[in-house]
């Protein structure tokens, strides 16, 4: 089994072209496109808790909370529930 490797870059112009879109449902993560299992009803409200939960903290220290869009690191673009 053979496994592709992808950048950031490259994953960003998988998006822009529409090749991937956001009905694909997927992740960078360690160079690795991976399908995102959609929400379900218990994982979305734990999800809404938390960041009203942290929201208020985050922004008396100045952050800013940001749920389910994704960050750009070195080789990954996961979307994470709450960062």
């Amino acid at each position: 089994r053979r496994v592709f490797r992808f950048s950031v870059a490259h994953y960003q112009k998988l998006l822009d072209s529409g090749v991937l879109d956001g009905d694909d449902r997927c992740e960078l993560i360690r160079g690795v496109i991976y399908a995102i299992m959609p929400p379900n009803p218990p994982h979305s409200y734990a999800s809404i808790r938390l960041g009203l939960l942290v929201s208020p903290l985050a922004a008396a220290a100045g952050y800013i909370p940001r749920a389910q869009e994704p960050i750009v690191l070195d080789d990954s673009q996961p979307q994470p529930d709450l960062s």
